[in-house]
């Protein structure tokens, strides 16, 4: 196998992400290697979302605002409900949440160059960061919506893609079981959201 670092490898850069993802925000060292391995073997199994990498089961993951597996209803967080200008924004991404257009419900920043919070615009398909804003340091961003295929409720499952190459995405996107984010802990993935009208200015 080629080193993990080999980008042209399918999957090299989302297990380097999901590596560095893991250490860095839940403190785990998990070998990129071994995560590329679990990945590689579901590829075509993961594209219908019938197997869940072990890895992935692993991963305790918080989605922003507070979503709670138990009721994606309940997305709020009490830092952003004093500011009505984010008041405001919460309930266009409640709307983009319950829309069929599998919005997008978390971003895994992976080693941005800046730290703090990174902004990322909010767009009709749901939150993306242009290549041009330089943010990610390692190519591989990892993006969370809640599933639309077909087999399986809303509810049920989300799906983690790579943020670059939507033909990649499309046929090597994989299934988590909801039951394997975490919902008690605080928030890990710290990234401030605006509107694309907002971001420009």
């Amino acid at each position: 196998m080629n080193h993990i670092y080999n980008q042209g490898k399918k999957g090299a850069c989302v297990a380097m992400a999901i590596s560095n993802g893991i250490e860095e925000q839940l403190g785990i060292v998990v070998p990129e290697e071994e995560i590329y391995a679990y990945f590689k073997e579901h590829f075509c199994d993961n594209i219908d979302g019938v197997r869940v990498p072990v890895m992935l089961q692993r991963m305790k993951v918080e989605p922003l605002y507070g979503v709670k597996v138990k009721d994606y209803k309940m997305l709020y967080n009490s830092r952003w409900r004093t500011n009505p200008k984010k008041k405001l924004f919460m309930a266009k991404v409640r709307q983009a949440l319950f829309s069929k257009t599998g919005a997008l419900v978390m971003v895994m920043k992976i080693r941005s160059k800046k730290k703090g919070e990174k902004k990322i615009p909010l767009s009709k398909e749901g939150f993306l960061v242009p290549r041009t804003t330089r943010a990610i340091s390692h190519h591989a961003m990892l993006i969370v919506r809640l599933a639309k295929n077909h087999m399986f409720s809303l509810r049920q499952f989300f799906v983690i893609e790579n943020s670059w190459g939507k033909d990649w995405a499309k046929s090597g996107c994989f299934y988590m079981k909801a039951e394997a984010i975490h919902s008690e802990a605080q928030s890990i993935y710290h990234v401030t959201f605006e509107h694309a009208t907002d971001s420009a200015n």
